[in-house]
């Protein structure tokens, strides 16, 4: 029996394997950050710098704009991309899903400390089926680089209890540290960690050595995001703070407006939702058994999880599905420790008819959950972006100006490709300036207005700060390209089978008679 539940897992681990590399290309569609980064790290293999052709255009005025960018989740994707003769998506997202394998260690090693070796399993399959590790394992983003490498920070914290070694606290600290440089949302593993450490020390918590190694570790890990980003050029990084982020990024916490808080709470509500919805029961039900038949494991993870699920609400200023991933294998985690409970230690006022009904409607809400999952892989959701791919190169005459959204750059990487935002960079150096001048400064050969830009071209209020941040005035667009352009093609794709590009509408722009920009120089 023994053998066969060996066998069993084995089977699972090489099925999981092998359906995650098989979608890794056709699931999810291709997001315009992914190819941002890609151009940095195509960028990084050539020059050693953090700066791609997609960032060009209004931030490498500032000197040493290239210390600005994250450095080390940019390294790693450009050690993936090594031997690519090509910017090519697949390495990237093959570094992504191995940053996975690492995050499915790291539940396993929570899991099982917390509830045993039945929920650490179960706690992995439910990981690896759901939507946050579909999204971000198939995403070549930071995201599951920095939930993969913080949930190795959260079980070095668990291990510690039993294991205590100096060292290890060092790299939990340190974890955490390094992945800030990769992405600054990772500042909200700091809140469970201290918290871990805090429950198990109590007011003992300062005279004990080893939270202040834990400290250290952090520390260390901050000091190199200071030495790489702030110290060479600290008044372009400050610049370029503005820049890029501005008053839509604030966490809400800082704000300490109770409505921005109480929304941001909202929107973490609904995202729960949106990545949960059939889980959600079993959630709730795990939290109030815990609460009901509380154990110093179940303590933990209520802490654990109770402390990242309000810094997730309070600290980012935004609530995309490629950020569920920071939090959802917490719950996993607790829907599994309470299933594997269920299952060895039925509750004593149920007779076991009905425990036996309990456990098939939660085995029937995983393998729905599991199945509703793995089914959108059976359509590949990239075969719209070949389609305005080869349309637009069928266009393109050589040394033509490019711009447009990022994705169409993977096939027009030897042309020089402006992203559209840097229209927006333009506007925010230049307050007050017109489309038309913000145009003028870049001369683009082609414009390409698809249903990506279409929800960013506002003349009103946008829905949300983020987008009114990355907006642009609807009727200059429409004023300026029916003075300056010609529609060369038009491409409808179908609507039940893209929800990206909508109608693709290329433009020829004409500039013998248009004046230059102003030059780009600083922020005013």
């Amino acid at each position: 029996m023994q053998r066969s539940y060996k066998l069993l897992l084995l089977a699972g681990v090489i099925a999981t394997l092998a359906i995650h590399a098989w979608s890794l290309m056709r699931f999810p569609a291709v997001f315009v950050d992914e190819v941002w980064l890609l151009s940095r790290a195509w960028r990084f293999n050539q020059t050693g710098q953090t700066f791609g052709m997609l960032d060009a255009g209004v931030a490498d005025r500032y000197p040493g704009y290239w210390t600005f960018l994250p450095w080390l989740g940019n390294a790693l994707q450009g050690a993936a991309l090594r031997f690519s003769e090509y910017p090519n998506l697949l390495p990237v997202r093959a570094l992504s899903l191995a940053m996975g394998g690492l995050l499915l260690l790291a539940v396993f090693s929570i899991a099982r400390r917390l509830g045993g070796a039945p929920a650490a399993w179960l706690a992995v399959a439910l990981t690896a089926y759901s939507d946050p590790f579909w999204q971000s394992a198939h995403q070549a983003r930071y995201d599951c680089m920095v939930a993969a490498i913080c949930f190795s920070a959260l079980a070095l914290a668990l291990l510690d209890e039993t294991w205590p070694r100096w060292w290890l606290r060092v790299l939990c600290g340190l974890a955490v540290g390094l992945a800030i440089e990769i992405h600054a949302f990772a500042a909200i593993y700091a809140v469970p960690v201290a918290a871990l450490y805090l429950q198990r020390y109590g007011w003992r918590i300062v005279r004990e050595p080893g939270p202040w190694q834990v400290l250290a570790g952090a520390l260390l890990g901050l000091a190199f995001y200071v030495a790489m980003h702030i110290l060479p050029y600290p008044e372009s990084y400050a610049l370029l703070n503005k820049l890029y982020f501005g008053p839509s990024h604030v966490p809400p916490l800082v704000t300490l407006d109770p409505a921005v808080m109480l929304r941001s709470l909202i929107d973490t509500l609904d995202s729960i939702l949106r990545f949960s919805l059939l889980q959600l029961p079993l959630l709730i039900g795990a939290a109030v058994w815990m609460l009901r038949y509380p154990t110093p494991e179940r303590r933990r993870w209520l802490l654990m999880t109770g402390t990242l699920l309000l810094a997730f609400a309070l600290l980012l200023h935004s609530h995309f599905d490629f950020y569920n991933i920071y939090v959802s294998p917490a719950f996993d985690i607790g829907v599994a420790m309470a299933v594997a409970w269920l299952w060895r230690q039925p509750l004593p006022r149920l007779s076991p008819r009905s425990r036996r009904l309990a456990l098939a409607a939660v085995a029937c809400l995983c393998i729905v959950n599991i199945v509703a999952q793995a089914r959108l892989v059976t359509v590949d959701a990239n075969r719209p972006l070949a389609i305005v791919q080869g349309r637009i190169a069928a266009t393109v005459r050589p040394g033509d100006v490019m711009m447009g959204m990022q994705n169409y750059w993977l096939e027009l990487y030897d042309h020089r490709y402006y992203t559209y935002e840097q229209l927006i960079y333009y506007r925010r150096v230049h307050p007050g300036s017109s489309v038309a001048e913000a145009m003028a400064a870049f001369k683009p050969d082609l414009f390409i207005v698809d249903g990506h830009i279409s929800r960013f071209l506002n003349d009103g209020p946008a829905r949300s700060d983020f987008f009114e941040s990355l907006s642009l005035p609807r009727a200059e667009i429409k004023s300026f390209l029916d003075q300056n352009a010609v529609l060369v093609d038009t491409i409808q794709l179908d609507p039940t089978q893209d929800d990206t590009y909508g109608t693709v509408q290329i433009f020829r722009l004409r500039w013998p008679d248009r004046p230059a920009g102003r030059m780009l120089t600083g922020l005013k």
